[in-house]
């Protein structure tokens, strides 16, 4: 595998490297403060979780020997762009970076993408199915309050509804 600056990968540890981490006897630090997402520059490839890679970097000979990468893309063929957008585009255009310790910002789209009317009919439908879900299950509601409101005693237990006032 030759590497460029930019690339991407999502890494994990071979099992030959778990075993001389003792990963499993070592109190679950072995991907400890570790996005497992790493981009190549000057040389080493880093990990993403502190800006510095801290000490998570490897050169490509210790990377080919210690790590499983999974190549995601170039940084430099994506744009930075508004979680929200990923509705537009397939997902092979995606690109997610967000990690437990950079939960926002990280996400990018394919510089030459188009967008796409086949997944943007798929996520109105999406809608359209959640929105009628929801009003299944609203009427549910209505039909079990109308019938539990005549037979109410002052032993009954009764909740207001999420955004109902509790004040007459």
């Amino acid at each position: 595998m030759n590497f460029k600056n930019g690339d991407v990968f999502r890494w994990s540890y071979t099992d030959q490297k778990l075993k001389e981490k003792e990963d499993g006897n070592n109190g679950g630090t072995t991907y400890w403060c570790c996005s497992q997402i790493a981009i190549y520059e000057e040389g080493r490839l880093r990990d993403t979780y502190w800006s510095t890679g801290g000490n998570k970097t490897w050169t490509p000979e210790q990377a080919k020997k210690d790590l499983e990468l999974t190549f995601l893309g170039n940084i430099y063929e994506y744009r930075r762009a508004h979680h929200s957008e990923r509705v537009h585009y397939l997902d092979k255009d995606c690109l997610d970076l967000n990690h437990s310790n950079s939960t926002s910002g990280n996400f990018y789209i394919r510089k030459d993408a188009k967008k796409d009317v086949a997944k943007m009919k798929r996520i109105m439908q999406r809608n359209i199915d959640r929105l009628e879900s929801d009003i299944e299950y609203k009427q549910r509601c209505i039909d079990s309050y109308s019938k539990q409101i005549e037979s109410l005693t002052e032993d009954s237990h009764v909740f207001a509804e999420n955004g109902v006032s509790e004040f007459d």
